[in-house]
């Protein structure tokens, strides 16, 4: 697809006017979406600053809207979006164009916010705005996306059951659409269901077709998620080394994406877990710092309810509350969320080997 695009740049090299404007608009914002579909951050952000810039010279309002869409998806992934101004103004302009599926996105993508920062109430209501959009501009694809949206935040708070469904149901819909970058996600999601239910050996299968299947078309992020938590699977199953070994290598290749990855935290939390059950005290408090810090960098609710709860288990303190503090600070954050269960990542083996 980059290919492509930058042969139509090219072509568009030295042309005047206001169409040529117009058209370079629209392909530099492209250039900067597939930029971020690959997980190139920082270039994404430049490619389509120099679509706004080019879109707002032509006047172009949907290339400018999608240039403005993508900018903030960007941020989001690399921790740094304080606030989704980009988001809020493109959402106006697909509603200006009449846009639904530009305006189901934009909504979707506030969703996707609200999610990161906890606020699952006001993501949930956004999700069901999107799949409203995309439901009335007969987008079967979009609407499986927003579906599956929903069945993470079930997955989080426990409700395997429900999860489930939605997440075979999208599955089905990707396959027929040929969505390869959402069947990889989604059979992303499918292992970590059953990785909930124990089912470590089928889990661990799905994982490696999400992985195969996002490395085949450059999905980079989708692959670290499968990474991120097929390391998490491999700490519940009880193989402490490779999961720590895994997660390792999936912190450099997070690094290398640029900013604060959503993985993060939880990459850190199952270093930290694998170093305290091989008797490492400092090893794993430095590790569970840093993820609670990456988790607030994000403003990561979820992520920082189960940092301190792992934190709290073995007994560690955070900013000078005692471990018993830090364990209601996790349950309180979790109770507000709905959540009724979450795995555990100790063996009873690794309980109390932490001093303080």
């Amino acid at each position: 697809a980059l290919r492509w695009i930058t042969r139509a740049l090219q072509m568009l090299e030295g042309v005047q006017g206001i169409e040529a404007q117009r058209q370079r608009a629209h392909l530099l914002a492209w250039y900067g979406r597939f930029c971020q579909e690959e997980g190139r951050h920082a270039r994404a952000i430049k490619w389509c600053r120099r679509a706004v810039a080019e879109a707002e010279l032509a006047d172009e309002k949907e290339a400018l809207a999608n240039a403005l869409w993508v900018l903030d998806w960007a941020q989001m992934d690399l921790g740094k979006l304080e606030e989704p101004a980009n988001w809020r103004r493109a959402l106006a302009l697909f509603e200006e164009l009449g846009d639904l599926h530009g305006q189901a996105t934009a909504l979707n993508s506030l969703g996707i916010f609200a999610y990161f920062r906890g606020e699952w109430d006001q993501a949930l209501d956004l999700y069901l705005r999107a799949q409203q959009k995309a439901r009335r501009s007969g987008n079967a694809v979009q609407l499986a996306a927003y579906e599956n949206n929903v069945a993470e935040i079930m997955l989080d708070q426990g409700r395997i059951d429900e999860a489930e469904r939605l997440f075979e149901s999208a599955l089905r819909t990707y396959r027929a659409g040929g969505f390869r970058s959402g069947a990889a996600h989604q059979n992303c999601n499918l292992a970590r269901v059953a990785t909930c239910r124990g089912r470590y050996d089928e889990a661990m299968r799905l994982f490696e077709l999400s992985r195969q299947e996002a490395e085949a078309i450059g999905g980079h992020v989708e692959s670290l998620e499968a990474g991120a938590r097929w390391s998490e699977c491999l700490l519940l199953a009880g193989d402490t080394r490779a999961a720590r070994t895994l997660a390792e290598s999936e912190l450099e290749r997070a690094r290398g994406l640029g900013g604060v990855a959503p993985q993060t935290p939880l990459l850190l939390r199952v270093c930290g877990v694998a170093l305290a059950r091989d008797g490492d005290g400092d090893g794993a408090r430095r590790m569970l710092e840093q993820s609670l810090s990456a988790a607030r960098v994000r403003h990561a609710d979820y992520e920082i309810a189960l940092t301190l709860r792992v934190m709290a288990a073995l007994h560690f303190d955070d900013n000078g509350r005692a471990p018993s503090d830090v364990a209601q600070v996790s349950s309180r954050i979790l109770d507000a969320l709905g959540v009724v269960w979450v795995p555990d990542l100790f063996a009873p083996a690794a309980r109390g080997l932490i001093a303080t």
